[in-house]
């Protein structure tokens, strides 16, 4: 592959047959990215052969024109320019010469008359993917916001396309809408159930999820513990002695510090280290553990399970001993049931997870380290 390229740059003449081939191979593993200007050179190649279906040669100017607009020069674009104007008088009604033209008014730096040129071919035919796909990449040079738009509107028609879900995930990623990118990811395993790379990025953003969730909940219960014992405060009769208020919004503040300490004042963030530790778990397993980077995660995971499990079941026994609960009996509520059942089997999944890894790097002692670690902590709430 590399040598017909060569060829082609270096001016040597190909047959037709090597230049069909070399253009096909070029597509399909995005040489046109790498190598513009020999996969233009190919292209031109190809085309002064006067010897190709109308297929074929339409094949071969969509690709000389991706070279060369991706290799700008007033050469290049010269030719672009005369290979599109040759095209449109060939072919006035294709909507792929259409494309073409947009592409090229893109590199030309007219991002008014590209636009207008891709609108105009999803006007005719709105299940153009691949305009519809350049269109996006048009409103991503205005930033991300305007990114996630074009994407959501690109979806509504092609909600199979896998790309552009993982696009739209990376785009909240960038942006800290971590459950936003799992809910794309979720998307693309459906589309992809053997992909463990989709089931790794789903439990990648749940963790971070869970851990933006944590710092959430510890700046809501440090303020859910002021308004408990302020409450309690205004609720304590005339008649009550100093003690007994005291001994009632200690018991107050207690219940609200475990909350605050596990991180759990919302509920949300034990269910979404849950998911994440399944989905990472898939991602391991389809992957036959050969994933690093799953399995350092999947620890991780069992880890704030771990966490989690713990300060609640603290959180849980602080306010059951709490004798009067003005305040603790909304903290109470909070608390999601079943404690003791969100840890179940989590040390041993750990180690799976550690073993696998020790396979994979046996030589990198820091990763090791950090993994062990978490294993541990991940193992003390089992052996507890």
């Amino acid at each position: 592959m590399d040598a017909l390229l060569e060829c082609a740059a270096k001016g040597s003449s190909l047959s037709r047959d090597e230049g069909v081939k070399t253009l096909r191979l070029a597509k399909e593993r995005g040489l046109v990215l790498r190598a513009p200007q020999k996969v233009a050179n190919v292209a031109q190649t190809l085309i002064a052969t006067g010897s190709l279906s109308d297929d074929e040669r339409l094949a071969a100017a969509e690709m000389l024109i991706e070279g060369l607009v991706r290799a700008p020069s007033a050469a290049n674009l010269d030719l672009a320019l005369d290979t599109v104007t040759g095209l449109e008088e060939r072919f006035p009604m294709s909507q792929r010469v259409g494309r073409l033209r947009a592409m090229f008014e893109e590199a030309r730096g007219r991002i008014d008359a590209s636009f207008e040129g891709l609108a105009a071919v999803l006007e005719a035919n709105s299940s153009n993917m691949i305009a519809s796909r350049r269109l996006v990449a048009l409103h991503s040079r205005d930033g991300v916001v305007s990114a996630v738009r074009a994407l959501n509107e690109h979806l509504e028609t092609f909600a199979s396309d896998v790309t552009a879900w993982v696009q739209l995930g990376e785009a909240h990623m960038s942006c800290g809408r971590f459950r936003l990118a799992a809910f794309c990811f979720s998307e693309c395993v459906l589309l992809m159930p053997a992909s463990h790379h989709m089931h790794r990025r789903v439990g990648e953003c749940l963790l971070s999820a869970a851990a933006a969730a944590d710092e959430d909940a510890d700046e809501r219960g440090a303020g859910k513990a002021r308004r408990s014992a302020d409450a309690g405060r205004k609720s304590a009769k005339k008649g009550r002695s100093t003690a007994a208020r005291r001994r009632e919004d200690a018991a107050v503040a207690a219940a609200a510090g475990a909350v605050e300490e596990a991180g759990a004042a919302g509920p949300d963030a034990e269910p979404l280290a849950l998911q994440a530790r399944r989905h990472l778990a898939q991602a391991c397993r389809v992957s036959d553990r050969g994933d690093a980077s799953a399995l350092l995660m999947l620890i991780k995971a069992c880890q704030a399970v771990a966490d989690s499990a713990d300060c609640l079941t603290a959180a849980a026994k602080a306010v059951a001993d709490a004798s009067t609960p003005p305040g603790a009996a909304g903290i109470a509520a909070g608390l999601p049931p079943d404690v003791e059942q969100a840890a179940k089997d989590n040390g041993a999944m750990a180690v799976w997870a550690l073993r696998g890894l020790e396979a994979l790097l046996p030589a990198d002692a820091l990763v090791l380290a950090v993994a062990k670690r978490a294993a541990e902590a991940a193992t003390a709430t089992r052996d507890a």
